[in-house]
């Protein structure tokens, strides 16, 4: 018989892991377009669109995954609870 748990606790960590995956990808297009999208008028404005990204992740799927988008540590923390 199969414990109804064991199937929460698998959905749990996989919903953990596709949002850090989703988390990291984005965070790394947004630094990627920032990076090639050049100044306007002298003034670039990178930082302010990876602030944006971070903010924008972390109130969308911080509660799913706590708001970490680095996989090293999910994954470290995963490792270490199992």
């Amino acid at each position: 018989m199969d414990d109804p748990r064991a199937n929460k606790n698998a959905l749990a960590t996989f919903s953990v892991l596709f949002s850090e995956f989703i988390g990291t990808a984005l965070l790394l297009i947004a630094i990627n377009w920032s990076a090639v999208s050049g100044e306007i008028g002298g003034v670039s404005f990178q930082p302010f669109a990876i602030v944006m990204a971070v903010f924008a992740l972390i109130m969308q799927l911080g509660p799913i995954s706590g708001g970490q988008f680095n996989p090293a540590v999910t994954l470290g923390l995963y490792i270490k609870t199992a």
